[in-house]
């Protein structure tokens, strides 16, 4: 009786949680798709198109190991299993230890009698379940661009190294975003000339580098010119960003009263709010529409400045919680780890 109780709770949790990846895959498809992207040729096969899709998930009760296959069916299906052991039913290939999340991407594998098809498939173990559990959408992002990039990576290059790729770019990242001596136009022409650390350090899409906006109102003294406008695709609002210099520090006071942001970030929320501020405008919002097809209402900013230390960022999330919420502030280091973590992500679930 216990384990019929545990399966079913078990097996319910995991079905909601497939329904919902796949659903999210789906909206976020619709979303490219209207900016202009189509990402169907760059994933597996059961998430191509409208495809029915048949799911079987296994897990390990000893390894803690989740196992699940996504199939292209005639129609939708879902089992779900307890095992002992491997936490693969079939005696095809064995996962030993915990390990880390990873992928198996299409192939028919088979052992003497027994043989299993694998259209795509996951395997977690049970604290990388939880956490992709408590963030679908995220997941939803993660398992698109990555497929994604290595799909527009491997057309562009035939003998496919995109791993190798990106360990070298974030080498380069880490000799300019730790240099003090770094200029800003250094950095500008670096993030432009590499967009994949945006895309994914920030989740963003449809960048757009040195966009001019024009003082059609004579509002302000001159033409505006932020480093970057882009679709944030999590939040689904185009967002604007703009760099300063990678100096070592961001506050000042540090573990004393009167801790606060020294002046540079100041006034880098007043140039974004600037930015932003432009968009409250009809005339503004048609003119960028009409120069650059970009409908932007209400964006969001983003400054990108400085280091924050470990024992740094307590003080920097107090500071921050008293900014406006459409503004925030992204440390150089804070982006140089984001990326380290896609990278990771690539190795573990990206194809094989």
């Amino acid at each position: 009786m216990y384990i019929d109780v545990q399966t079913n709770l078990l097996g319910n949790v995991l079905k909601k949680f497939c329904e919902d990846f796949i659903s999210e895959v789906s909206d976020m498809k619709e979303t490219l798709k209207k900016m202009g992207i189509n990402v169907d040729d760059a994933l597996p096969e059961p998430f191509k198109g409208q495809h029915k899709i048949r799911i079987q998930a296994y897990y390990s009760q000893d390894r803690k190991q989740l196992f699940v296959i996504f199939n292209k069916a005639e129609s939708n299906n879902f089992s779900f299993s307890f095992v002992k052991g491997n936490p693969i039913p079939f005696q095809v290939f064995n996962f030993v230890g915990e390990g880390k999340e990873s992928s198996i991407r299409g192939g028919t594998f088979i052992n003497g009698n027994q043989k299993i098809t694998i259209d795509y498939s996951f395997i977690f173990p049970h604290s990388a379940f939880i956490k992709r559990l408590n963030n679908i959408k995220e997941f939803a992002i993660d398992f698109i661009k990555v497929h994604l990039d290595q799909y527009n990576y491997d057309k562009k290059n035939k003998d496919s190294q995109y791993v190798k790729y990106l360990e070298q770019l974030k080498q380069q990242m880490s000799d300019l975003f730790f240099d003090e001596t770094t200029r800003e136009l250094t950095i500008d022409k670096f993030l432009e000339e590499n967009p994949v650390i945006l895309e994914h350090g920030l989740q963003l899409i449809k960048l757009k580098h040195q966009v001019v906006l024009k003082n059609i109102l004579n509002k302000y003294e001159h033409d505006l010119k932020p480093d970057l406008i882009a679709f944030d695709l999590a939040e689904k609002n185009w967002v604007i960003v703009d760099y300063k210099k990678a100096k070592s520090s961001i506050m000042k006071n540090l573990n004393k009263v009167r801790t606060g942001f020294k002046s540079d970030v100041n006034d880098l929320e007043n140039q974004l709010f600037d930015y932003m501020e432009y968009f409250d405008e009809k005339d503004h919002r048609d003119y960028v529409i009409k120069e650059y097809q970009m409908k932007i209402n209400f964006p969001k900013c983003i400054g990108v400045i400085g280091n924050v230390k470990y024992e740094e960022q307590q003080d920097f999330n107090r500071l921050m919680k008293k900014k406006p919420r459409w503004f925030s502030v992204i440390p150089y280091n804070y982006l140089f780890d984001s990326f380290g973590r896609y990278i990771e992500l690539v190795k573990d679930i990206g194809r094989k």
